[in-house]
Parts: structure tokens; C-alpha cells; sequence
């Protein structure tokens, strides 16, 4: 097994596979950039100074790392054999649920009620919402555009997933 992790990216690759990761660096000392591993033996990589680049006869510290790839590869397995339609339906609609609160009333963004332009772009962004699924070649479009203002309040993963996540 080959791996090669890059800690500033959150990049790991084993056996040529791909995959951007929540990388737990908590263990790692700071000036390793890269540690590779052959599945005998392997190198941390010095940050700055590949001289320094020091070699390693374990994987075992970094094991947890491994594990997140695994998981991570087994659930987009597991979410590429949802039809590409239940997806999209189910990610509409929670952005939808994080959008019904905003009707309240009293909402405010920071201590702020929403102004009327603020709650007519609400409105038609709801309305975008739940006429996508009727636009032509949907499933495969993006989601309707949210207001400038609207969009870092939403928790919503990029949409349509690309076709094949793991490289």
C-alpha cells in the first residue's frame, strides 16, 4: 500500500486513489509537509528543509489518518448508490428547513430584522428552491444561486457532486 499525505491540503492518496480529508494533525509535529509510506517504510517530510526529512519504519502513529480515508471512501460509495434525484431532493431540502426560520417575523442577522429586499429575495430564492427540480437537465444543474447576503448563512455542499469524488 502507498500512501502519500499532505497535511496542508488535506490531501491523501493511496494507491493512486484521491481524496481531500478532515485530516486530525493534532499528533503531528508542525514542520512535517508530506509523510509517505511504500507499506514497509516511509518519511516524513521536512516543511522547509528536505534535509531534515526524517524516515520512519512505522505507519502506526498516523493510522488515524488512513481510517478517516477508508470511512470517508466507504460513505461516498454508500451515497453514490442513492440516485443522483433522492440526493438532490434531500439536499434541497434542508437548505429549504434552513430557510423557513428566516420567515419568522422576528428574525435578525446580527441583531438585525431583515429588510423588506432582504425577505422578497428570501421569497423567490424559496421559489427557486422548489422549482429546480423542474428546471431542464435536472438533477445535473446547480442549485439555485442564493442572495449575496442569504449565502453564508447556509450550510449547503456543492452542487451537482462530482461524478467521481474519489480520483
Amino acid at each position: 500500500m502507498y500512501i502519500t499525505i499532505v497535511l496542508d491540503d488535506n490531501q491523501v492518496v493511496i494507491d493512486g486513489e484521491d481524496l481531500k480529508i478532515p485530516i486530525d494533525k493534532s499528533t503531528i509535529p508542525d514542520w512535517v509537509e508530506v509523510i509517505w509510506w511504500d507499506g514497509n517504510e516511509g518519511m516524513l517530510q521536512h516543511r522547509e528543509d528536505n534535509t531534515k526529512s526524517l524516515p520512519i519504519d512505522s505507519f502506526e502513529p498516523y493510522q488515524h489518518i488512513l481510517n478517516t480515508f477508508l470511512e470517508k471512501k466507504e460513505y461516498i460509495k454508500k451515497q453514490q448508490e442513492i440516485p443522483m434525484e433522492d440526493r438532490a431532493r434531500a439536499m434541497r431540502n434542508d437548505v429549504r428547513k434552513q430557510t423557513d426560520i428566516m420567515f419568522n417575523p422576528g428574525y435578525t442577522i446580527h441583531d438585525e430584522l431583515l429588510t423588506e429586499k432582504q425577505k422578497d429575495q428570501l421569497f423567490n430564492y424559496c421559489l427557486d428552491l422548489a422549482k429546480w427540480p423542474k428546471q431542464p437537465n435536472w438533477p445535473e444543474i446547480p442549485l439555485p444561486t442564493a442572495p449575496e447576503w442569504l449565502a453564508p448563512l447556509l450550510n449547503m455542499p456543492e452542487w451537482p457532486p462530482i461524478n467521481n469524488e474519489l480520483n
